[in-house]
């Protein structure tokens, strides 16, 4: 239920008032909403609040590099949907010398910029990051960045290749898995007909070894009455009782992850919903991504709480939580390519594009007018950074696309 600005989410037997332009809310009884109708909203006076930007100062984070680092683009599949596609004519791949050059990279960043030289978490990506030719590349991470907690996103065929590195040092997985086998294999190609089963035994053991995975399924429409079978072989695994063990439901993204239109969205809410009515493990699954905005709506709201708001988009905008790809050149996001998002290099030498940097630096929701006077501005903040490159090469221009069209936001209960 909408008025002007004002949303009502359901919350069972209570219900909560949401003014999505100040960030104002309030818990009450259905009883309550049912005794004044609308008339609530103005004993509650919510049209009274300013924006939240007015209001509040923008919030601090810790100051810390949190890069990313793309092995290869070579893979052991070949996804219908893979988004990096269009990076497949990059045949390089990282060498162990080219780590040290991405230390020196933020070096000379730092000394430069005076941000502090700490690092936070670091993220490798392929391609299959965990092909056999890939263990001295990351065995140079590990060593690199000791002790650092080390991300790694993997389709899991060679996970039990890399158990001792894994349980030897402070890593965390991500495993691609979209179904049953054979809902995997429909968009998934791959030759090697046991990569499947080798994942669900790589899980196995990473569970065993007390290591956090968590499970993505990029979520179909179409496969909704298979997902309850893969919830029997999550479970089998030790998902819901072991804590190592969680799962997360993504949409298929394309350009950045806006890139994505309306009716696509509503197709697959739809049929979220449609499976939480048949499955309830459903509540264990982190499916926050399908629904746009519901979490950058989150940080938001608990931000308000701190009266603080988040100006950018993404970390990447604010500091250098560049993507380095393997072809030497350093992206402002591993899902991003081409000259518009490149902000310089990191071999043969560091060069650095400082001008760019500062440009999109000022990409920020209390800065672009258009964000400003937009009410949809907690959910995107300015949208894809990465789409908008895409689309109109200009950084300082917010991405609407499908946030022009408000009528998804009805599902936005589905996160409270």
């Amino acid at each position: 239920m909408q008025s002007n600005n004002i949303y009502v989410f359901d919350l069972g037997t209570n219900c909560m008032l949401l003014d999505i332009d100040s960030l104002e809310k309030v818990v009450i009884s259905k009883k309550e909403l049912l005794e004044y109708g609308m008339e609530v909203l103005h004993k509650y006076k919510f049209c009274e609040k300013d924006c939240y930007i007015e209001r509040y100062v923008p919030a601090e984070h810790n100051v810390v590099i949190n890069p990313t680092i793309i092995t290869s683009f070579k893979c052991n599949y070949s996804c219908e949907y893979c988004f990096e596609k269009k990076h497949k004519k990059i045949n390089s791949a990282m060498n162990p010398e080219d780590v040290q050059k991405i230390k020196e990279f933020y070096e000379i960043f730092c000394e430069r910029t005076s941000f502090p030289f700490n690092f936070g978490e670091i993220t490798v990506l392929g391609g299959e990051p965990l092909l056999p030719e890939n263990r001295s590349v990351l065995e140079s991470i590990a060593e690199m960045w000791s002790g650092q907690c080390i991300k790694i996103t993997t389709n899991g065929t060679y996970l039990q290749n890399y158990m001792d590195f894994i349980v030897n040092n402070n890593v965390q997985l991500k495993v691609s898995l979209d179904g049953t086998k054979t809902v995997h294999y429909r968009r998934r190609k791959c030759l090697q007909r046991d990569a499947y089963d080798r994942a669900v035994e790589g899980i196995r053991q990473l569970v065993k070894n007390k290591v956090n995975v968590k499970v993505i399924t990029v979520f179909e429409s179409e496969n909704v009455s298979d997902y309850p079978q893969f919830f029997d072989l999550l479970e089998s695994l030790g998902w819901i009782k072991e804590k190592e063990l969680s799962v997360g439901f993504i949409p298929e993204i394309g350009c950045g992850s806006d890139d994505r239109t309306t009716e696509q969205i509503i197709n697959t809410i739809t049929a979220y919903k449609k499976l939480k009515v048949s499955d309830e493990r459903i509540k264990y699954v982190d499916a926050r991504k399908l629904i746009p905005g519901s979490i950058n709506l989150m940080t938001a709201l608990n931000n308000a709480n701190k009266n603080m708001y988040e100006p950018y988009r993404c970390s990447c905008l604010e500091k250098p939580d560049y993507a380095f790809f393997p072809d030497g050149k350093v992206h402002l996001c591993a899902a991003g390519s081409g000259k518009a998002g490149c902000i310089g290099r990191y071999k043969p030498d560091a060069e650095i594009d400082f001008e760019k940097i500062e440009l999109f630096r000022k990409r920020r929701i209390d800065t672009i007018s258009k964000c400003r006077k937009c009410t949809m501005k907690a959910l995107c903040t300015g949208g894809c950074p990465v789409t908008s490159l895409a689309i109109g090469n200009d950084i300082l221009e917010p991405y609407c696309g499908f946030w022009k069209n408000p009528v998804f936001l009805k599902y936005l209960e589905e996160v409270f």
